[in-house]
């Protein structure tokens, strides 16, 4: 797990620190699924982690259609883990 420094993960800078990492809409998702101990899984940061550098990967590379199929797919997968806690 990282050490919780502002730039050691995203989902640290997003819920710790208050950092922006994928935007608003899927940062929000972030902070609410903290909220629900999501974050407790190491898969699921390390899931988010690999999704944030391929979103930052796109982004460097100008690809502006692949960085809005990275948050259009974390977004998805976020508001249905979500939807599951939601209902339990």
């Amino acid at each position: 797990m990282p050490a919780g420094k502002p730039g050691d993960h995203p989902v640290t800078d997003v819920v710790v620190h208050g950092s922006e990492a994928f935007g608003v809409p899927v940062d929000a998702l972030i902070r609410r699924l903290d909220q629900r101990g999501l974050w407790a899984s190491a898969i699921a940061w390390e899931w988010l982690y690999e999704r944030y550098w391929d979103y930052r990967e796109a982004q460097q590379h100008g690809d502006q259609t692949q960085a809005r199929r990275v948050l259009d797919h974390v977004a998805g997968c976020l508001s249905e883990e979500a939807r599951r806690l939601d209902a339990e």
